[in-house]
C-alpha cells in the first residue's frame, strides 16, 4: 500500500488509489449490503401493505414509488429519497465523477489529493450506517 502524503492526483489516479485500497473496497461493499437490507425490508413493508404489489424485482427507486403512491412511511420518504440518490452516486458514479463525465455534487471529483481516499471511505461508512439505521426504522414499522 502506497503511504498517502497530500500529494495533488488526478482523477484517473484517484479512482487507482480507490481501486487499490482494502478499507475503501469494503467499505463499498458495506453499503451494497446494507442497499440490499434497506431494499428487502422495503419489499417486506410494501408486500404487507399494497395489495398486488409486485416487489420482487422492485428497485430501491421504485420501492420508494410505491411508498409516496400509497402514502406510506411518509415522515421517511425524504431519508429514503435522499440516501437513494447518494447509493446510486456512490455505487454508480465514482468512476465518471473521476473522468470528468458527470458534475460533482456529492462526491468531490477535482482538486484531490492521495490522502482524500480516507474522506471518501469515510463517506462510504457513513452511507452504510445511515441505510442500516433506516432498514431498521423500516422493519420495526
Amino acid at each position: 500500500m502506497r503511504v498517502r502524503r497530500g500529494e495533488a492526483v488526478s482523477g484517473p489516479e484517484f479512482f487507482g488509489l480507490l481501486w487499490e485500497d482494502c478499507a475503501f473496497c469494503a467499505e463499498l461493499g458495506r453499503v451494497t449490503l446494507a442497499a440490499g437490507r434497506l431494499e428487502s425490508a422495503l419489499k417486506q413493508y410494501v408486500s404487507a401493505r399494497v395489495p398486488g404489489s409486485d416487489t420482487d424485482k422492485a428497485t430501491l427507486g421504485r420501492l420508494i414509488g410505491y411508498c409516496e403512491k400509497h402514502s406510506c412511511l411518509d415522515r421517511l420518504l425524504p431519508a429514503l429519497r435522499m440516501l437513494k440518490e447518494q447509493r446510486n452516486y456512490l455505487i454508480h458514479s465514482i468512476h465518471a465523477l473521476l473522468f470528468g463525465l458527470v458534475e460533482e455534487t456529492i462526491l468531490e471529483g477535482s482538486g484531490l489529493v492521495d490522502s482524500d481516499v480516507a474522506t471518501y471511505t469515510e463517506r462510504a461508512w457513513q452511507l452504510k450506517e445511515n441505510l442500516l439505521g433506516l432498514a431498521e426504522v423500516v422493519e420495526g414499522a
